[in-house]
């Protein structure tokens, strides 16, 4: 387990500070750059430094090293214009000295798509089915220093034409006290089907100045697999109210594509769990408008 963990300290370093050779440009899977929780939609993705529970799987695989006993993660999407469906769960579980590993699962695409023959005649309706899991494991260098790893495997089904692929996400994160910093490289070595997958970078800073108070700041970097890669910052902020020592509440708002998104979360903590329900209305980019994601995650205390 020890040369395991320092060949993967090794490497993950390596990759992401060392830079990765690129591979074309591409939009495959675009599905895997979405937000897949309703907290981190709220902050307007810019999560990648904050994620210590199972959505850690997608944010910053490194983040998982922040769950202590067990996490549960999901979040449904409500509102979503043409059809689309994009849906999440994540369970992360610490092995203790071992590390900590995660299992993710993102549902998404379009339903009832009208099918046409080759005479424009409608031949019925079928749906657009993208499938993604992935399985995480990570660990702690140091106490402020963790590293993590996710290997993805990646389905695509359109009717009549069905894909496969994998990927691969690196992350590294840094926790001083109420300070923490992130970086992840996700789609690594990344097909599917006969598309490679666009390399995304990103690097994200947490602040808690006060009790309560949360403020985070993301620079993600998208199809670093071209020489024609978009760079984009992304701001979040939330506060917290702890009502009772069983009750709290908490609002956030954050600005993500030019587009401003807000939620809240009402938690409850009853030895030996922590329960919360998070809310994010989320507007997207062009035509798509606006919609509602709904989150649940238990974590142990």
């Amino acid at each position: 387990m020890k040369n395991l963990k320092k060949t993967l300290t090794i490497l993950l370093l390596a990759l992401l500070f060392g830079g990765i050779e690129a591979y074309a440009q591409n939009t495959a899977a675009p599905y895997l750059s979405r937000a897949t929780t309703a907290s981190g939609e709220g902050y307007g993705g810019a999560y990648t430094a904050l994620a210590n529970d199972a959505s850690a799987t997608y944010w910053n695989p490194a983040g998982l090293a922040g769950v202590t006993s067990y996490s549960f993660t999901g979040m449904y999407s409500a509102g979503l214009a043409y059809d689309r469906v994009f849906n999440t769960a994540s369970l992360a579980y610490n092995l203790g000295e071992a590390g900590v590993i995660g299992i993710g699962f993102i549902n998404a695409g379009v339903n009832d798509i009208m099918g046409y023959d080759e005479g424009n005649n409608q031949t019925g309706t079928f749906n657009n089915v993208n499938m993604a899991i992935g399985a995480s494991y990570a660990f702690s260098i140091s106490e402020a220093l963790s590293v993590g790893v996710t290997g993805k495997y990646l389905s695509q089904d359109l009717d009549v034409v069905k894909d496969e692929g994998y990927a691969m996400d690196l992350g590294v994160k840094f926790t001083q006290e109420q300070f923490m910093v992130g970086a992840t490289y996700q789609n690594l070595l990344g097909e599917l089907g006969p598309d490679k997958l666009p390399h995304v970078l990103r690097a994200g800073l947490g602040l808690m100045p006060i009790p309560g108070l949360t403020a985070a700041v993301d620079l993600e970097v998208d199809d670093l697999s071209s020489d024609q890669y978009n760079a984009y910052l992304r701001f979040g902020a939330g506060y917290d109210i702890q009502v009772t020592e069983e009750f709290s509440i908490g609002v956030r708002s954050g600005m993500k594509d030019t587009e401003l998104n807000f939620g809240g979360n009402i938690g409850f903590s009853a030895e030996p769990i922590n329960f919360s329900i998070d809310y994010a209305y989320a507007k997207e980019p062009n035509f798509f408008g606006a919609s509602h994601r709904i989150g649940l995650s238990i974590n142990g205390l």
